[in-house]
């Protein structure tokens, strides 16, 4: 695991930038277990192969690697954002798989996390949320009230085990330039 410093303006990056870059998890650290190399982040433990012994609780780091089919995460690197994590105002990010829904609160799990994705409705739709779908997220935790209130929302591809998936929504996101007048002529080319 590649174990650097990020910049702070991670922060202040879309979801979409986020998924580009393969980030899985962006948050407080609010566990560490340094005799099993895992650390816990949003409520999500993650395995990383390096001594984390300079990750401390409450240090606040982005996580890149990808989500396997079963909701465990396979961790590229870990990166420290200089600053503190401030409840109700760090932005957070978190992709994981659903576990448990319930569409009458506008709640979900991701493993054990509460996720109140009512604040996310205007880029997601609802009926897409399911319990085996990958989701990401971002939005604030408040001190004393657990879980994340998400503020934006996106519905991801079924995951899998290579992270080739993820390079598919960059490419699936470029298919709107053969709707451009005069694209025409590179059909061709976006077919091989």
């Amino acid at each position: 695991v590649f174990l650097s410093t990020a910049s702070s303006a991670v922060q202040n990056t879309s979801i979409q930038q986020l998924l580009n870059s393969h980030v899985v998890l962006q948050g407080p650290v609010d566990g560490v277990n340094s005799a099993q190399s895992k650390i816990r982040v949003l409520g999500q433990w993650v395995v990383t192969p390096c001594s984390q012994s300079n990750i401390l609780v409450g240090d606040v780091v982005t996580i890149k690697g990808v989500v396997a089919a079963n909701g465990s995460y396979n961790v590229e690197s870990v990166a420290p954002i200089s600053g503190l994590y401030v409840p109700g105002a760090t932005k957070l990010f978190l992709q994981g798989v659903v576990t448990s829904i319930n569409a009458t609160t506008g709640s979900l799990l991701i493993g054990a996390y509460s996720v109140n994705y009512t604040g996310a409705l205007h880029a997601l739709s609802g009926d897409k949320l399911a319990v085996g779908e990958l989701v990401s997220f971002t939005g604030l935790s408040f001190a004393g009230v657990s879980g994340l209130y998400a503020d934006n929302g996106v519905t991801l591809p079924k995951p899998s085990s290579q992270v080739v998936a993820n390079s598919a929504i960059s490419s699936n996101s470029q298919t709107g330039a053969n709707s451009q007048t005069g694209a025409n002529s590179q059909t061709g080319a976006n077919s091989q």
